[in-house]
């Protein structure tokens, strides 16, 4: 979570006083994620987090907590949204949205094996059973549709080629019909904590949204195999196995499943890519998107029966 407003002792007064926490012990700056900048927050109550939303609008913050309240009422492994003492979900700073939920104890693993996989497969079945009361966006937020924005501009003429291509390449193999469930969307292993090597909670539910549920597997892959940058089938085959546990994917999704795991990397490439070479020129993340072109480029060139008789 990384700090982009820095926020000032009154500030910080101002929002605590709007929530029964109790006395204010102490407020630690947290490092990583990409859009918020976040505060571990100690109390006389406990310990909280929280998030200050630099790129986001205060009805994308609302709707994300309403998805964070959804998964408390099914006891879904992840943090708990804090309400104000007026039942408010976020407030405004400075035309920013706050929010704040529980702090999970727990370390984003350095390394993960095949079990700790396994159960962040069997997490995200138990996430795609449960339906949404309320309408949520109903295409990925980074997917395969806004690829144009950086194929058709006037950047890097090599990655603007790799990029229509791989386009062109999902396009023949992903069809339109295959099972759709709320996904996470960004299930990267920096997304996880654990407790040695249980899985203790799923954090970062903002590209949260209605799509292929075997593109989260997919994606889910490309997150936690890119910690090496290598693609290891032995990886995904523990986050089938975890997933189908519980939940068996059907033939379709199985036969796709190599072509989602190679979008997740490829839409990864694009946002890394536009973000930090389109946005925020001058970025020191600049190259980053190269990490997600390998593991695309790997992805796809595995045969197909190579790929099923290692994954199924």
């Amino acid at each position: 979570m990384a700090t982009y407003t820095r926020i000032e002792s009154a500030d910080m007064d101002g929002i605590l006083s709007q929530y029964d926490l109790g006395t204010l012990f102490s407020v630690e700056a947290l490092k990583g994620g990409q859009a918020n900048s976040s505060f571990k927050v100690k109390t006389s109550r406990g310990a909280f987090v929280l998030s200050i939303c630099d790129e986001k609008t205060m009805a994308k913050v609302f709707s994300l907590t309403r998805v964070l309240d959804l998964l408390e009422e099914h006891d879904f492994l992840t943090t708990r949204v804090v309400k104000t003492l007026n039942g408010l979900s976020v407030i405004d700073l400075y035309g920013k949205p706050v929010f704040i939920k529980t702090y999970i104890q727990g370390q984003v693993p350095k390394k993960t094996d095949a079990g700790m996989i396994f159960q962040v497969g069997q997490q995200l079945s138990r996430l795609h059973r449960i339906k949404a009361p309320f309408e949520m966006p109903n295409q990925f937020a980074y997917g395969l549709q806004r690829f144009a924005e950086v194929i058709d501009s006037k950047t890097d003429s090599a990655y603007r080629k790799w990029l229509a291509a791989k386009r062109d390449y999902l396009r023949s193999v992903i069809t339109d019909d295959l099972p759709r469930s709320m996904i996470h969307g960004d299930l990267f292993y920096d997304n996880t904590l654990f407790e040695g090597n249980r899985l203790v909670a799923i954090l970062d539910f903002e590209e949260v949204c209605v799509y292929y549920r075997a593109f989260d597997i997919g994606m889910c892959f490309i997150g936690f195999c890119a910690q090496d940058n290598k693609v290891s089938l032995e990886k995904f085959k523990a986050i089938v196995a975890g997933y189908q546990s519980e939940t068996l994917l059907t033939t379709e999704e199985k036969q796709q499943l190599q072509a989602l795991a190679v979008l997740g990397a490829t839409a990864t490439s694009f946002w890394r890519f536009r973000q930090y070479n389109i946005i925020y020129l001058g970025s020191p993340l600049a190259q980053t998107y190269l990490q997600m072109n390998q593991l695309a480029d790997q992805m796809e060139a595995y045969s197909k029966k190579t790929f099923e008789a290692a994954v199924f």
